[in-house]
């Protein structure tokens, strides 16, 4: 792990980024709490590019989020805390207010596709 320990000011940053993309996509904010869970993909948390995708949010945040080829298995997700994102790949906070339906391809270089999928609101 190579990024910053959570701290609320440091989440705080990334809520205002939420809010600021959000904005400019003109599509409303749901926040992910810091101790909600997301699904990461541990296969590679440093590779490119990095792939999310949010179903409407339950028990969990709906997010989930991988790097490389998805995969079916039952293990490729593991739950984490949002929280912990700041320490895998804090690059993908600002997009973790995005309501349920939008996929993100997103990499180190500044490349950003965001678009809605309404197929995931259908889970």
């Amino acid at each position: 792990m190579s990024g910053t320990p959570f701290n609320s000011e440091n989440w705080d940053y990334y809520i205002s980024e939420q809010k600021n993309l959000c904005r400019r996509l003109n599509v409303e904010w749901v926040p992910t709490e810091p101790f909600r869970m997301v699904g990461l993909s541990m296969v590679n948390t440093t590779s490119n590019p990095f792939h999310a995708l949010r179903h409407p949010p339950d028990n969990y945040s709906g997010w989930f989020l991988w790097t490389g080829e998805w995969n079916d298995s039952d293990d490729f997700f593991k739950p984490i805390h949002a929280m912990h994102l700041l320490e895998y790949r804090p690059m993908i906070l600002k997009y973790l207010g995005l309501p349920a339906g939008y996929r993100i391809i997103i990499d180190d270089n500044g490349h950003e596709d965001i678009w809605l999928d309404e197929s995931l609101l259908l889970v």
